[in-house]
């Protein structure tokens, strides 16, 4: 039923996990219905036709999780054993990669030799002591963990919410912690450095307190806006 069918087309199929109408234009030539058993055919004959995502269980995660900080903590212990600023030309990379997307999963242990010998020699490495063209920072041990956990939740630090009068009702809380952990953090930094109490959140004449951006670009915007509200230009 399959056989005029790219073997690309097949993975993309069983992969898929709800069968819709709109992506049979993909396989032209089958009706839906036979679309439909095609997939549960191709899951009960060929395990490996399913998402990428499932081919690393727990456990092997869990493996490659203390292999993967092994890996940091050398490359972090042995920095100053490589070249800051890569010998590469632009391109380099292009004729030492394929031109398309493996179509089979690549085992791990490939992918880190890649990282190792391919990529490791283009990059710049910003946390060598070595590197005096900016400074080392946002990469303490304390900090790696911490990405890692955050990595995990994967959460959206913010709330909804509606101001009726003086009163401030929670529509919905996409993770009420990681917004309070924010807003304590940043009254926190706001002390250390000396702000006087109107820019903290928890002051009773706080304009709003402080927010994390992502980046200065983010930080200029914002006080642009606030400028123009606040001027009326």
């Amino acid at each position: 039923m399959y056989l005029g069918l790219k073997y690309a087309d097949l993975r993309y199929w069983a992969s898929l996990s709800v069968v819709s109408q709109s992506t049979c234009s993909k396989f032209e030539g089958l009706s839906y219905k036979d679309l439909v058993a095609l997939k549960k055919q191709l899951i009960s004959i060929k395990p490996n036709l399913l998402p990428i995502s499932t081919l690393m269980d727990f456990d092997e995660y869990r493996m490659r999780g203390k292999i993967m900080i092994d890996y940091i903590a050398d490359y972090l212990e042995t920095i100053r054993q490589r070249r800051v600023y890569p010998n590469v030309h632009p391109g380099y990379l292009r004729n030492l990669t394929p031109d398309c997307a493996p179509v089979e999963p690549e085992p791990w242990d490939h992918i880190m030799d890649d990282v190792e010998n391919i990529i490791m020699p283009g990059i710049t490495h910003w946390q060598s002591p070595q590197m005096h063209a900016y400074f080392p920072a946002l990469n303490s041990f304390p900090s790696l963990l911490g990405d890692m956990l955050a990595d995990a939740i994967n959460c959206l630090g913010f709330t909804w919410i509606v101001i009726i009068g003086t009163s401030y009702f929670v529509l919905q809380a996409s993770s009420p912690a990681c917004t309070e952990l924010e807003i304590l953090v940043m009254n926190w930094l706001g002390k250390m450095i000396g702000l006087p109490e109107a820019f903290l959140h928890t002051h009773n004449e706080s304009k709003g307190g402080g927010v994390i951006q992502l980046i200065g670009g983010n930080t200029y915007s914002v006080r642009l806006w606030t400028s123009i509200d606040e001027y009326k230009f």
